[in-house]
């Protein structure tokens, strides 16, 4: 089966985002195969992504998507493009990993990852995070068109979020949460509640302010702020802000998955 040794996401431009890729050696004609891209809001699960292009040429070595032209209006909005690998028999067929534009990890940056992923499957405990949409069908029930906002609260049909469905299906993460953190971190945040936390995690999946995270508990947090910990501009982990939402708010009643392993 191909392989793809590298493929990567970069952009100067709101209106396209570059994909670019490398092919492992192989003794397979590569000409045997065709890519189709793939795209969604969310890295997982595999059934969010939806097709941009077929058919494409491996030896083109690139795909410009300039479908995303008008969309991208929020800072806190990525694309995830995932490449299906597609033999002309009509029966093999591969996936690459999900990317999204962002520095490429250099020695350095790898291997702090590498300390810290360990450190988090030793001592942390396992989050399910549920993103957010952006790009989705307004709600029909609690969305005002002419307003241009949510009109009803705790909307079943939206979660609150004013698109239907409101998030995708669930990640699962390993993180260290903190309902006590020290001074000098809450500082960081500005205005702190009883009910706030903070949620140190890796880099992946990158999450936004308003993603869902509920814990091994059942309760349910809204990220309010979110902070990058880079290692030349390579993002080595995150720090959510979190909100505890009430019993009553439309959120616990989103679907959780029981997990293998709750860690």
């Amino acid at each position: 089966m191909l392989v793809l040794s590298t493929l990567y996401a970069k952009t100067f431009d709101v209106d396209q985002i570059d994909l670019v890729w490398e092919i492992a050696a192989t003794a397979e004609p590569v000409t045997d195969y065709t890519f189709g891209i793939y795209r969604a809001e969310t890295p997982e699960p595999l059934d969010e992504f939806s097709l941009v292009e077929e058919g494409i040429i491996p030896t083109t070595y690139g795909y410009t998507d300039i479908t995303v032209s008008g969309l991208v209006t929020a800072q806190w909005h990525d694309f995830y493009y995932r490449i299906k690998l597609e033999h002309i028999n009509g029966i093999e067929t591969a996936w690459t990993e999900p990317v999204r534009v962002e520095t490429i990890p250099n020695s350095k940056a790898k291997i702090i990852l590498k300390k810290r992923k360990k450190a988090l499957e030793k001592y942390g405990q396992t989050y399910r995070v549920f993103k957010h949409k952006i790009i989705a069908t307004q709600c029909p029930d609690c969305f005002d068109p002419t307003l241009g906002r949510i009109v009803i609260d705790n909307c079943l049909t939206c979660f609150g979020t004013g698109k239907v469905g409101g998030y995708y299906s669930q990640i699962a993460i390993k993180g260290a949460m903190s309902t006590r953190p020290k001074a000098n971190q809450i500082t960081a945040y500005g205005t702190w509640q009883p009910g706030d936390a903070l949620l140190n995690f890796l880099n992946y999946p990158v999450l936004n302010p308003d993603d869902l995270i509920v814990d091994n508990s059942n309760r349910r947090w809204k990220i309010r702020q979110i902070h990058a910990k880079e290692v030349m501009d390579v993002v080595i982990g995150q720090q959510a802000h979190l909100s505890l939402q009430e019993k009553s708010n439309a959120v616990h009643d989103i679907h959780v998955d029981e997990l293998l392993n709750n860690g």
